[in-house]
């Protein structure tokens, strides 16, 4: 979608064009929490372009945020796996999804490879990958380090309310041991 729209073309063809469009309303359809919509969106895309990575995403996205965390799971493992895209939005994806899962190894795996390449190359997601490798730490009982991923976090972007969400769950973990 970024793609296109950077590029200003005007000589879309007409699959292109509806491709657009289903990506376009599937991110429309979720920054207004309609999760179910954006999920047929962009069903549509990737029936449309199989190999566009960005109907994958945004459908994992929300899959994830739909608490649907397998079918999340499964869309970004392809983005890694079939399209050979080890992008920081799959590898966090996959590894949130992981977490959430109670998957705890294979999302830390997941969310060190996403921090290194927003390090370098992604800061503005950075906060929120520390986020997501916080809930896989605290799922696998390494809260000294869970916290210190969350000061990381804040330290970047104090007021993202994730950080406060993964606190809390910090918080209640910490109080279980």
């Amino acid at each position: 979608l970024e793609a296109v729209a950077a590029e200003n073309r005007t000589d879309l063809t007409a699959e292109e064009t509806e491709l657009t469009r289903c990506l376009m309303s599937a991110h429309i359809a979720f920054v207004q929490n309609r999760f179910e919509e954006a999920i047929q969106s962009a069903t549509q895309a990737i029936e449309l372009d199989p190999s566009n990575e960005n109907g994958y995403l945004r459908r994992g996205a929300a899959y994830w945020y739909s608490e649907q965390y397998t079918e999340a799971w499964e869309d970004y493992n392809y983005v890694i796996e079939t399209l050979d895209r080890e992008s920081s939005k799959a590898l966090n994806g996959r590894g949130g999804c992981a977490a959430e899962l109670g998957d705890a190894e294979p999302a830390i795996e997941d969310l060190e490879k996403a921090i290194t390449i927003a390090r370098e190359k992604e800061k503005d997601h950075l906060a929120y990958y520390l986020n997501n490798y916080a809930r896989a730490l605290i799922v696998a009982e390494r809260l000294e380090e869970a916290q210190k991923a969350l000061d990381e976090s804040r330290d970047l972007q104090p007021e993202n309310a994730w950080l406060f969400y993964y606190r809390a769950l910090l918080h209640i973990a910490s109080k279980q041991v």
